[in-house]
């Protein structure tokens, strides 16, 4: 009976890395969910080897359903928190994975989304190159103020910091997960901080990708209160009602307050824009997305 068995787990494994590597995560899960029916310990490590790997596998062909490292890491994570205690052979309480995980999941969705708008961006500075460098310099002074001022609010500048935030999110989970975790030679952190080029970019992209900025800042919320945790556990939401911002602190997630704040003000800045231009409920929109506790005085939504 036990040969039986092991014949099964094995055959389940080969398929299981069959799904993977297809991104093909319902029939993955399928597989796992029956292997952990006889091995329910290889079904563990399995996902906390996905998880601890950031989701990130060479080879694998991504999928409409499964279309990115922080993608199938998030759905890994999901079901290993569905197992008795996955924290008891681990570093990482669920809440936490999923948190992580999550963070991870929103930024790429980001970066995705503002890669695909530079595309344009990018192809139209290479046929301008291509031009000029056949003779054709037929722009003016206004022209190229025009250039420099699209290029100064390039996406790729906000993406460019948003890779860096990513892979420093890839790094902290994987130290949460792995206390042997070796960073190699690379270990250095990326540079978080903000240029004033990335600040504009990101208050533009902020109001055009307004849902998924919402989720990444109500995530790192949630993570820097985790992280400290306020003298009163009972109050959920703590309300900024002092004049000055919210104090930035030494932990991990300190540049979250600055793109808390970027992401505030862009939005204050969009309202009172309708407003000017008489537009009372494009400015009502605004307000699902100002929060009184992301880091902005309380006087500048006054």
């Amino acid at each position: 009976m036990e040969v039986q068995v092991e014949k099964d787990v094995e055959l389940l494994s080969r398929a299981a890395a069959n799904h993977l590597f297809l991104a093909q995560f319902e029939a993955f899960r399928g597989i796992i969910l029956s292997i952990k029916k006889r091995d329910p310990g290889l079904a563990l490590a399995i996902l906390q080897t996905i998880v601890a790997n950031g989701g990130e596998f060479q080879g694998i062909l991504w999928s409409k359903t499964c279309n990115s490292p922080s993608h199938l890491l998030w759905l890994s994570s999901l079901e290993l928190t569905r197992f008795d205690s996955p924290s008891s052979t681990w570093n990482l309480d669920p809440e936490a994975l999923i948190l992580k995980a999550e963070f991870l999941l929103v930024v790429q969705s980001i970066i995705s989304r503002v890669s695909d708008e530079a595309l344009p961006d990018l192809e139209a500075t290479g046929n301008r190159d291509r031009s000029e460098e056949a003779g054709s310099f037929d722009s003016g002074p206004d022209d190229v103020t025009r250039g420099s001022a699209m290029e100064e609010l390039s996406p790729v500048d906000a993406a460019a910091f948003l890779g860096r935030v990513l892979r420093l999110g890839l790094r902290r989970l994987r130290e949460a997960a792995d206390s042997n975790y070796d960073p190699g030679g690379s270990g250095s952190d990326p540079e978080l901080e903000l240029s004033e080029s990335e600040s504009r970019c990101l208050k533009r992209i902020a109001c055009d990708q307004a849902e998924l900025f919402d989720a990444l800042c109500r995530n790192v919320k949630i993570q820097r209160q985790r992280a400290e945790p306020p003298e009163d556990p009972g109050l959920a939401i703590s309300l900024v009602t002092d004049k000055r911002a919210e104090p930035v602190s030494g932990d991990d997630l300190q540049w979250g307050i600055k793109v808390l704040q970027v992401v505030q003000r862009a939005h204050l800045e969009l309202m009172n824009e309708h407003l000017r231009e008489g537009d009372v409920d494009k400015a009502i929109h605004c307000i699902r997305f100002l929060h009184l506790n992301y880091g902005v005085p309380a006087d500048e939504y006054r």
